[in-house]
């Protein structure tokens, strides 16, 4: 036991095993510590496939974006108690920014195009996508904001 809180923001999405590392943040907690999650998540079952091609094909180390239930079970198998969790919260980005960020091969960035592209209604409306002619220009990616505890010793 030795934190108070431990943070993660915007990088459990990479995590192999996200489980572990929960587990091993509980580890690290004193009694009564807190965990701060803000991570991207994935809005709908309806999109996850879409989102999930799209992530991978822009990052390679990219694992998962994961539900807001899915994160509250990850939490409680964790052994730590589920405080809040709030999945309003939205990153807005600019496309050109976003796929710049990763130095993409061209037929790289033309995968995430066609990607943007082939969006259905319903992903372009959980994503808010702003397209100009067929060209994405923005979009927005929920974010959730989670706040967990270790259960205080008895």
């Amino acid at each position: 036991d030795y934190f108070d809180l431990v943070t993660a923001r915007h990088t459990l999405h990479h995590h192999p095993d996200v489980l572990a590392t929960l587990r091993e943040a509980a580890r690290v907690l004193k009694p009564g510590g807190r965990l701060v999650i803000v991570d991207e998540i994935t809005p709908d079952p309806a999109v996850d496939s879409w989102f999930d091609a799209l992530e991978r094909a822009r990052d390679a180390t990219h694992v998962r974006a994961y539900s807001l239930a899915e994160w509250q079970d990850f939490v409680l198998e964790a052994c730590l108690t589920w405080v809040v969790g709030d999945a309003r919260t939205v990153y807005a980005l600019e496309v050109a920014d976003w796929v710049g960020r990763m130095a993409l091969s061209p037929a790289e960035a033309e995968t995430v195009s066609k990607l943007f592209r082939g969006a259905d209604a319903h992903a372009r409306q959980a994503f808010s996508i702003v397209y100009e002619g067929e060209v994405a220009v923005r979009f927005e990616m929920p974010m959730a904001l989670i706040l967990a505890l270790k259960p205080a010793e008895t």
